[in-house]
């Protein structure tokens, strides 16, 4: 739902007249029809999508790492030399107090949201013992390249402390360079990144629920675990696109001032419960006699998955700190305990 909120809103760039709502319906219905063709063409669709935002990331690094070998001096009445020293120069930790370094937290997080659906492709992975551990042994790298080493040359092209609040760092590098279409160009690459975001949500949800159901054997459960004739699990994609489609109702609620922030939180909240949750199971998976031991494995599971659930709970604990994730974080933990009993009585029942 955040995602379609944040697509919704990078469209009326170019189609302010059109309702947003119209226009997230109609991105739902041609991501639906992808993901209930054929694996192959969420594959290809997933790619350009991943494609376009990758390489405007590495355009940015590449002419941010231009500037600072050819002493760039950016304009303005903050501007200066381009370098590294940018980063460290006046440095100090919580510049505008520690509060909202914490209030930080929460969506950085919700930003990683996702990460664990790795996992979920190695059941359609010809060799998932080889290809599985290879992707996770990577994804560090990919993060210190595409985050951290992104804002690196963003704070080295401009001093952080003058970084405008209310304009796209990735806009103002193109816009440094002459690029006059800059804002366009990252608007249209921000919607590619939140499609490519939406249409991997709406594959694993599918999957995630047809997982599931093959799990227990109720009358819910069967109706879930049939797969179509292209062997996807359609019905459990419909469902959850469904959900999703229900976007614009919440658009709509006056109490929220912002529907993205609420989405980003409420994602944040129920995500941590489930980690934590998979953290658990996985303790009681490592003493089971379903072990295996040739497995890839978590190293130091016994520091590192108690350190790993705490620092679950602590990000949760930030929730409180706003009036809406406060929100999020209450209704979380409201569905989390009545659909946990609900799931208890029918599973016994």
């Amino acid at each position: 739902m955040a995602e379609l909120t944040a697509i919704g809103q990078y469209l009326q760039y170019w189609l302010p007249h059109i309702a947003a709502w119209k226009m997230e319906l109609a991105i739902m219905a041609i991501l639906i029809i992808l993901n209930l063709t054929a694996v192959r063409f969420f594959g290809e669709a997933e790619f350009w999508f991943a494609s376009i935002k990758i390489i405007a990331i590495l355009m940015v690094i590449a002419i941010g790492l231009f500037m600072i070998v050819t002493g760039f001096k950016t304009p303005g009445i903050h501007g200066g030399t381009v370098s590294f020293k940018n980063i460290t120069d006046g440095f100090q930790f919580f510049p505008n107090g520690s509060v909202d370094f914490l209030k930080a937290f929460p969506m950085v997080f919700f930003s990683f949201v996702g990460i664990e659906f790795v996992g979920l492709m190695s059941a359609e992975t010809v060799d998932p013992k080889v290809v599985i551990p290879k992707v996770i042994n990577t994804v560090l790298v990919r993060i210190m390249i595409f985050y951290v080493g992104a804002l690196a040359i963003i704070m080295a092209i401009c001093n952080w402390r003058y970084l405008p609040a209310n304009e796209s760092p990735f806009v103002m590098v193109f816009q440094l360079i002459g690029l006059h279409g800059a804002a366009a160009l990252m608007n249209f690459v921000v919607l590619t990144a939140a499609l490519s975001a939406l249409n991997t949500l709406i594959y694993s949800a599918g999957r995630d629920i047809f997982a599931l159901s093959k799990e227990n054997d109720g009358p819910l459960e069967r109706y879930f675990a049939k797969l179509s004739k292209t062997a996807i699990p359609a019905r459990a994609i419909l469902f959850s696109a469904g959900l999703i489609c229900a976007t614009p109702v919440v658009n709509f609620i006056p109490a929220l001032s912002s529907a993205f922030n609420f989405f980003a939180s409420a994602t944040a909240a129920i995500t941590l419960v489930i980690y934590t949750l998979i953290m658990i199971a996985h303790r009681h998976y490592r003493k089971s006699s379903d072990f295996l031991p040739d497995g890839f494995k978590m190293p130091f599971y016994r520091v590192t998955s108690p350190a790993t659930i705490l620092f679950f709970i602590f990000i949760f604990a930030l929730l409180f700190i706003t009036p809406t994730d406060r929100i999020a974080a209450y209704a979380g933990l409201a569905w989390t305990i009545i659909f946990g009993l609900f799931s208890r009585y029918y599973v016994n029942k």
